[in-house]
Parts: C-alpha cells; sequence; structure tokens
C-alpha cells in the first residue's frame, strides 16, 4: 500500500510541474511575437476545481482527450485570423 501511495505522489508531482511547464511555454510564446496568436487549451479545458483534469463536460471518458464538446470550445478559443 505505501509503494502505491509513492507512486501516485510521484504523478501526482510530476503533473504539477509539467503544468508549469505548460504554462512557461505559453507565456513565452505569446510574448515572443513570433506568432499571430496564442491559444491556452489547457486553460479552455481543465476544470476549475481540479486543474490537473479535464473539466467533466468536455472529457471523452479516458480523462485524457476531450470529446466533441470540447472540441467545439477548443475551436472557439481560436482566434480567427485573416488570410
Amino acid at each position: 500500500m505505501r509503494k502505491q501511495r509513492i507512486v501516485l505522489e510521484q504523478i501526482r508531482h510530476i503533473a504539477f510541474a509539467r503544468r508549469h511547464v505548460d504554462a512557461a511555454v505559453t507565456v513565452v510564446q505569446a510574448a515572443a511575437g513570433q506568432f499571430d496568436a496564442v491559444a491556452d487549451m489547457d486553460l479552455q479545458l481543465r476544470d476549475p476545481a481540479q486543474p490537473d483534469r479535464l473539466l467533466p463536460a468536455y472529457d471523452s471518458g479516458d480523462h485524457l482527450h476531450p470529446n466533441d464538446r470540447g472540441y467545439r470550445a477548443m475551436a472557439a478559443a481560436t482566434p480567427a485570423l485573416p488570410l
């Protein structure tokens, strides 16, 4: 039982660290000015009550990929740019 708890805690720490890396990359991309726009899909799809998880309304069931509603939310969050 103890071994499982340690592994779970390590996974939580990795997920927490990954979230900070993702956020830093988004900030750098937005600030670099090399892109016409930056859309933060993680911010759009995450559950505010549990930021390391998808919002249940957008979860396909595997807790990793968005469902159709989640993909529509991603499309809505993507800025429309002139061609």
